[in-house]
């Protein structure tokens, strides 16, 4: 949420909308309260007077920690994004968990058929099971959109007023089939073989990039935070930067130079990652 130049330029309430945890870390550790947006914090100690800019022209309630720390109520729209990370993520994990093998297909077919609301029936003998689970898929998503909508405007009084507690899929009519979903996503899904070597891997893969660029925000902090003075004394740092277009506008001391770093590796795909840990390690693509 920066001001840097060829930003996004999003607009207030799309900012808003975005912020399921309106807060610092600081706030959200000194809170004292289970509000759902403390859950985590949504806004950098850095940034939290542009938060609070943004706060202000939304008219999100403020309020205040013992220790006088700033955090706001949800802004209404933030928890129909809640919803949709919810509806998604989770229903497409149980798609890809019966497409790899990691759960059984009727496991599957049980659990979207109790979120379509749609009795067991025998199978299509024509219909693959791709195929079915998808349609399967694609119903049990429709189904949980209508009641997530309905449960905003069952809250919509107390979601408007900033008092509303909770998300809106464990307050709608899919609340135990999601509540069950959730259950068999953290004992199953991610818990198996196949996502833990993955994320062996990723790990890895960040903690490589992140030593070797790491290395190059040093050299810059030595070279005073003059970004044309280390481009000047330092060849491989240059054909680095060059390399993956690594932006430094902004970078003036250790703060910036860590939110850098992290906003760079945090918004690089996986192939891309790879990629620049090969060439960080001097692997050759076959």
């Amino acid at each position: 949420m920066g001001r840097r130049e060829g930003g996004m330029r999003l607009s207030y309430a799309t900012l808003g909308a975005f912020a399921k945890y309106p807060c610092t870390k600081a706030a959200a550790e000194d809170a004292q309260t289970a509000y759902v947006g403390l859950k985590k914090f949504g806004s950098f100690a850095g940034e939290e007077a542009l938060f609070a800019e943004v706060a202000s022209a939304l008219g999100l309630p403020e309020e205040r920690t013992p220790k006088g720390l700033r955090w706001w109520r949800r802004h209404p729209l933030a928890f129909l994004v809640e919803a949709a990370d919810d509806i998604c993520y989770r229903i497409l994990d149980l798609e890809d968990a019966a497409t790899v093998g990691d759960l059984d297909s009727a496991v599957v077919s049980e659990i979207l058929e109790e979120i379509t609301g749609t009795p067991n029936r025998a199978p299509d003998p024509l219909m693959t099971l791709s195929d079915r689970t998808g349609m399967l898929r694609a119903m049990a998503i429709g189904a949980a959109i209508d009641s997530a909508v309905a449960a905003f405007l069952d809250n919509y009084d107390a979601i408007m007023a900033g008092t509303f507690d909770d998300g809106l899929m464990e307050v709608s009519s899919k609340a135990e089939a999601f509540a069950r979903l959730k259950d068999i996503s953290n004992a199953r899904i991610f818990t198996a073989r196949r996502k833990t070597e993955l994320e062996v891997v990723g790990r890895k893969v960040l903690f490589t990039i992140l030593d070797e660029f790491h290395s190059l925000f040093l050299a810059l902090r030595d070279c005073s935070w003059d970004a044309e003075k280390l481009l000047q004394q330092h060849g491989y740092w240059t054909q680095l930067v060059r390399a993956v277009d690594l932006d430094l506008r902004g970078v003036e001391d250790d703060y910036t130079a860590a939110h850098a770093l992290t906003d760079f590796v945090s918004g690089m795909t996986d192939r891309y990652a790879l990629r620049v840990r090969d060439m960080i390690t001097g692997q050759v693509p076959g």
